[in-house]
């Protein structure tokens, strides 16, 4: 095993995330190195100070744990013990009966729906990224973005534990009613996304294949009449690429654009 203890593990990640509690007892070895290299990754990159990340328990519907990278306050709207407890409470995840006025009984249900429509050997590669710029739960009305990926399966492939990493995103987000959920199969091979208020499951990216190559010249800092020499295009139908894909995040602008394509892993 490659994380051995919490200690280790601290060693492997640095300072960068705080506390990390030691779950050895209530995690098997295996999900405790799925778990630790999550981390180790997400010590990599650059932590935002509004992110709160931890596991759910999807058979119970409820949050195992939530470890914060500030206080506990600044994204969840109550203090982490207060979420923990009650956040889940109305969804039931047998009977398929999502509190549809919840932002995570929303998109864990829309979740579960799009891994039914995958073979058994897909739904284990997972990589969901949920999004609300209207966040629809009574605790708090700030917009989110959440990234979650399982670590324990049943027989047929559906999630019981999931990491989940979620950040308030109203900096980059106009606040109008937006909410969706793109997942990410086979290391990206296989994309699905379902926006509602239409729960319909489109095989397909957020983005055109269009618009996603004015996207990627945007992101290294091309202007509209650069994109539309490379891209053979006129500089008009560059903008309209950009406006609409603004219009589909909700973006406040071209550069909250990148940002949340970025932390959707529409970018990488």
């Amino acid at each position: 095993m490659r994380y051995p203890n919490n200690e280790l593990l601290k060693t492997q990640v640095g300072y960068k995330l705080g506390y990390i509690p030691d779950l050895s007892e209530q995690l098997s070895d295996e999900t405790l190195v799925k778990y630790y290299d999550i981390l180790a990754l997400l010590a990599g990159h650059k932590v935002p100070l509004n992110a709160v990340y931890g596991l759910v328990d999807m058979s119970t519907c409820s949050f195992k744990y939530i470890q914060h990278t500030a206080i506990e306050e600044i994204m969840l709207g109550v203090q982490s013990g207060e979420f923990t407890k009650s956040k889940l409470s109305e969804w039931d995840y047998f009977q398929g009966k999502p509190n549809n006025s919840s932002y995570w009984g929303s998109s864990f249900q829309m979740l579960i729906d799009i891994i039914h429509q995958k073979k058994e050997d897909k739904r284990r590669s997972f990589v969901a990224y949920a999004y609300s710029t209207n966040y629809l739960d009574e605790m708090s009305n700030k917009p989110i973005l959440s990234q979650i990926s399982g670590l324990e399966f049943d027989s047929r492939g559906y999630p019981l534990l999931c990491f989940f990493k979620s950040q308030d995103i109203s900096y980059l987000t106009k606040n109008s009613k937006h909410c969706g959920i793109r997942v990410e199969f086979d290391g990206g091979d296989d994309v699905v996304i379902c926006c509602l208020p239409d729960p319909q499951i489109k095989k397909q990216d957020i983005f055109t294949e269009r618009e996603l190559s004015v996207l990627k010249l945007l992101c290294q800092g091309a202007e509209s009449k650069q994109i539309a020499e490379t891209l053979f295009i006129s500089s008009n139908t560059v903008d309209n690429h950009r406006k609409n894909m603004i219009r589909k995040l909700d973006a406040r602008d071209t550069t909250a654009l990148v940002q949340l394509s970025k932390m959707l892993g529409v970018l990488r």
